[in-house]
């Protein structure tokens, strides 16, 4: 999720995994360039994952090329205004 500091995040993430069967995911990771925001997002985003889908890959950075590689599929999440 380009964008994964964002407050909708969370929401994206619960909506993912309630279409698991049609959009099935092996691995998730969150990028953003403002890395402070993204970890207080990404950290509430890892207990949810914990908790509903422990085989999910996750992790998050503020790394353009760690973000995108090894992908198959990016959502472009990014807004002007941070909220």
């Amino acid at each position: 999720v380009a964008g994964g500091g964002s407050t909708f995040t969370p929401g994206i993430v619960l909506m993912l995994l309630a279409n698991q069967e049609r959009f099935p995911l092996r691995a998730l990771k969150f990028y953003d360039n403002d890395g402070a925001r993204q970890e207080v997002i990404a950290e509430a985003c890892k207990v949810i994952l914990k908790e509903k889908a422990p085989d999910i890959a996750f992790s998050y950075t503020t790394d353009p090329e760690v973000a995108f590689s090894d992908v198959d599929f990016v959502m472009a999440h990014i807004r002007v205004g941070k909220y």
